[in-house]
């Protein structure tokens, strides 16, 4: 009985755990459909912590990460849309806690090369 109840128990922490983690690949394959032209796509999370009253301790809340490495720039209220939109499909409260971060490829520059005369 004795392990029938840690093992529940411990059962109870996997699924606690498992409630609380965000849907990474799933929130990957969806950006990845909106911006088929990104170089790069990279999703995370982790936590952010907030201050609280002194004396007490900070709050954490989970943080969803979000870096796209496009050729061209997003304009802000397409970051927006983006950003409320991660922030529904991840199942946050607060947009704060979806970072996302555009970087811009920096364009290709053409070599030429002069011909030396004789």
């Amino acid at each position: 009985d004795a392990r029938i109840a840690s093992l529940q128990a411990e059962l109870q922490a996997v699924q606690k755990t498992t409630r609380s983690q965000l849907p990474l690949q799933a929130i990957y394959r969806e950006v990845r459909a909106q911006f088929p032209q990104a170089l790069q796509v990279n999703v995370s999370s982790g936590f952010r912590s907030l201050a609280g009253r002194p004396g007490e301790p900070a709050a954490e809340r989970p943080l969803l990460l979000v870096q796209l490495h496009l050729r061209d720039a997003l304009g802000t209220a397409e970051k927006e849309r983006l950003r409320l939109g991660l922030r529904t499909r991840a199942g946050l409260t607060d947009v704060q806690d979806v970072q996302l971060e555009v970087l811009i490829a920096e364009p290709v520059k053409s070599v030429t090369t002069k011909k030396k005369r004789r």
